[in-house]
This record gives structure tokens, sequence and C-alpha cells, in this order.
């Protein structure tokens, strides 16, 4: 999967277009993943502003320095209100100096699933 998604993240960025992708987790390393993802968001690397739009389930790059709280969504799935994407921005308190996993797996942003059985 990397090889033929890789170039088309290069094409993005060399042009300046914004590539969206599902669950790009399920089929790469950590490791990788997370200097895929530094590829956008340092300016040495994307000097055209791509964007990349990911969802994920892996959630070590949320304790990464390169993501800012205006850069993570976590969907929400609740029986009273469906489906809701919230910013990390969106919390109250929540600064771009925050360990970010920590707090979601503490269920501070109510994104970890919980059955309702």
């Amino acid at each position: 999967m990397l090889f033929g998604l890789l170039g088309v993240l290069l094409n993005a960025l060399r042009s300046g277009t914004t590539v969206v992708i599902d669950e790009l987790d399920r089929s790469i390393h950590p490791i990788v993943l997370r200097a895929l993802v530094r590829l956008f968001t340092d300016k040495a690397y994307n000097t055209n502003n791509a964007q990349l739009v990911i969802t994920v389930h892996n959630t070590e790059l949320l304790d990464d320095d390169d993501l800012r709280v205006s850069e993570v969504g976590i969907v929400r799935k609740n029986l009273e209100n469906g489906t809701q994407l919230c910013r990390l921005c969106d919390f109250q308190g929540v600064r771009n100096v925050k360990n970010f996993r920590l707090g979601y797996l503490n269920g501070y942003f109510a994104g970890i699933p919980f059955p309702a059985l």
C-alpha cells in the first residue's frame, strides 16, 4: 500500500493539493505513519501548503509534537446525539503543549468507544 500511496503524497506536496485517506494506519507501521504526517506538517517539506486529511485508530500520533489542537478531530458516537466530530481546540483548557494521547485514553475527549449493550 505504501509504495502506491507514496506517489500520490509526493505529488500533493509538489502541487499543494489535498489528499484524503481513510484508515491510513491500517497497513502502515506507526513509525512510517508519523514520518508521512511530518511531511505535511513540516514547512521544510510542505512548501506549497498541501493538506493531508486522514482517519486513524492509532493513538500514537496524539502524543507527537507535530500536530496542533486545531489539526486533530475526535469522532464521538452515542445513542442520543449520533456521530459528532469535535476538534481538540473545541475542548476547554486544551493547549498545544498537552499530551493529547493521555487525555484521549483517559476519556477526556469522549472518543473512546463504549458499546451500548
